[in-house]
């Protein structure tokens, strides 16, 4: 099997019936989709293994994980006995792709880039949709964040939150509201 065989946004239910999974992005991009415990760095296939690197905020050094799967039509099949275990099925992607300026460099900084749903009723009810940190960003950072194109809701406003930080204290942070969600690349955001 070959990667693009399984590139794509893959989702199954959560215990709360929520739609959650991971986006195997075509340049081996790893993104978890809306699932808060852990961070996507990269992903890879070994044969009949998906292997991919994931941290946590508590842990931040990538930890590599081997996962067995199998492909049935349009869905994949984890049969690993990890969280990540069980059916996930294709879903159609709508990908929010943009750059950040960082314009104070320094050593280890992490860039959070994570789009929320809001509720105009209540900032309880705030939706995480996608996330994705990346470590030691470049002054220009390119970002890809992807959405599940059935599950957008056009009735409610979305917030982009950036957040520049050396892992203890935030640097810079910018909060960009979208009333409905831009079709293609955002133009290039100062943090």
């Amino acid at each position: 099997m070959k990667p693009k065989d399984i590139t794509g946004l893959w989702l199954k239910a959560s215990k709360n019936g929520e739609p959650e999974g991971f986006y195997l992005g075509p340049q081996g991009d790893l993104q978890l989709y809306n699932i808060f415990s852990w961070l996507g760095e990269s992903w890879g296939i070994e044969g009949k293994s998906l292997l991919w690197l994931t941290a946590t905020e508590q842990v931040p050094s990538p930890e590599l994980s081997e996962l067995h799967y199998s492909l049935k039509g349009d869905n994949l099949i984890i049969s690993e006995g990890s969280y990540f275990n069980g059916e996930y099925q294709r879903a159609a992607v709508q990908i929010l792709c943009g750059s950040v300026n960082i314009l104070q460099q320094a050593d280890d900084q992490q860039l959070s880039i994570t789009l929320i749903q809001e509720d105009k009723k209540s900032t309880i009810n705030q939706k995480l949709i996608s996330r994705k940190v990346i470590a030691n960003p470049e002054t220009a950072t390119p970002f890809t964040l992807a959405i599940a194109s059935d599950l957008i809701n056009d009735k409610q406003p979305y917030r982009l939150l950036l957040v520049l930080s050396d892992g203890r204290t935030i640097i810079s942070r910018q909060s960009i509201e979208y009333t409905k969600l831009p079709g293609q690349c955002v133009a290039p955001i100062d943090l």
